[in-house]
């Protein structure tokens, strides 16, 4: 674990700094993976009839399939009203051909209770929870939560609460109907992942990434806290929510799998009143260990040294931190462009894309930074692209830009 400015110097006065934190866990010695209790949750309403569902369906038969006895599974439907169609029992050979029947036996039906479909997911888990093993929740949906709770923070919490239960939340949106900003936030605040399939024939080959990720999960519970000194304030992180514990501030991240590393970027005020060192911050990050079910932590802290010239700044930026942070302030710009699309204001979109990218070329420039500029100028330049061939917002093209572009910025923030 490291926790690293963007520059070891920091400007006398009242400034502002990022930080990255970043969790990298080893590759794991044991090849064999930790059991998995899976709930999968698919959408049978009646906007799933045809391929999308017929699709869905063989995808969740393949990943039921690829389980063994060490697992439990489960299968769960929702139209306007959740049903659970097996039970979280062991995956044993009965217990498979059991939830391939039912899958089979999946019709569309009605509209979209995601949230009910989500708890019924949930609550089936929950009874199962071990140190040692991965829950998990895997939810599909093409469209927008019609029934039960639908508002997109309610469902960010609701999430959010699940994950804290020990019960990790993966969402895959499917086709161009369904809420990205939703999907995304139930996935971020459950601590799982998030999956874009504009062609429900992805479906299989994303169920396959999500087992083969989660199969190689050695942390969960990971929790990152981040308390400043005395001068120095924490003002936001990029897309995660921050839970105000006094002065520190409390972000939850999803799973570690083996040879990963996630990041978490923060915003800092930092007041430095003369020339000299400043303490910035203590990092600690607790977590459970799948291996042996042990919590865990690990500490870290940053420190920089105060100055009245800029450029002894830039002279002394850290450059792996820079390429994190610049990516994830990145991201925060494509979240807002695609708002402002989403609004009707293309315009408004495409300058917050070529502010990003010149202040990323001026950044890089004054560097001698190359790769920062080519990272960057890439993510900018292929969702202008998107919003320019999206013209009509309403239309397909526009729902396409809006969802790649989100999924982008997914990509480069976590």
């Amino acid at each position: 674990m490291r926790a690293a400015l963007g520059s070891t110097r920091v400007a006398v006065g009242d400034g502002e700094a990022h930080m990255v934190v970043t969790v990298r866990a080893p590759e794991r010695a044991e090849r064999r993976r930790p059991p998995l209790h899976l709930a999968i949750v698919i959408d049978r309403s009646g906007s799933m009839a045809g391929d999308k569902l017929a699709q869905a369906k063989r995808a969740a038969r393949q990943l039921v399939e690829r389980l063994d006895e060490r697992d439990r599974v489960a299968v769960v439907a929702y139209g306007s009203q959740p049903a659970l169609l097996t039970p979280a029992e062991p995956a044993t050979p009965r217990h498979v051909a059991a939830a391939l029947a039912a899958i089979d036996r999946l019709v569309d039906d009605g509209g979209t209770n995601l949230s009910g479909g989500l708890v019924t997911g949930r609550d089936e888990l929950l009874p199962w929870r071990s140190a040692t093993a991965v829950s998990r929740v895997v939810l599909i949906s093409d469209g927008l939560a019609n029934e039960g709770i639908t508002a997109p923070d309610e469902l960010a919490q609701l999430a959010r609460s699940t994950a804290e239960r020990g019960v990790s939340i993966t969402t895959v949106g499917v086709g161009l109907d369904f809420d990205e900003q939703t999907m995304t936030a139930i996935a971020v605040a459950g601590a799982g992942h998030y999956y874009f399939a504009e062609h429900a024939d992805a479906l299989a080959d994303i169920f396959d990434a999500e087992l083969a990720r989660v199969g190689e999960t050695v942390a969960t519970d990971v929790r990152v806290a981040i308390t400043p000194a005395p001068g120095v304030d924490v003002v936001d992180a990029y897309g995660y929510d921050i839970a105000r514990d006094g002065r520190t501030a409390r972000i939850a991240i999803a799973d570690v799998h083996a040879g990963e590393t996630r990041k978490v970027v923060v915003r800092l005020r930092v007041r430095a009143d003369r020339p000299g060192h400043v303490d910035v911050a203590a990092v600690r990050v607790a977590y459970r260990a799948v291996s042996d079910g042990h919590s865990r932590t690990a500490d870290a802290s940053a420190t920089a040294i105060a100055t009245a010239d800029p450029r002894d700044i830039l002279d002394h930026a850290d450059r792996d931190a820079m390429l994190l942070i610049e990516r994830a302030r990145t991201a925060a710009a494509l979240r807002d462009a695609t708002d402002r699309y989403s609004r009707g204001d293309r315009e408004g979109a495409l300058d917050v894309l070529r502010a990003r990218k010149a202040e990323v070329k001026q950044i890089a420039k004054s560097l001698a930074f190359k790769e920062l500029d080519k990272d960057v100028a890439a993510a900018t330049d292929e969702a202008a692209a998107e919003f320019s061939r999206g013209s009509d917002r309403f239309g397909a093209s526009g729902a396409r830009a809006k969802k790649r572009i989100r999924k982008r910025a997914y990509d480069l923030t976590y």
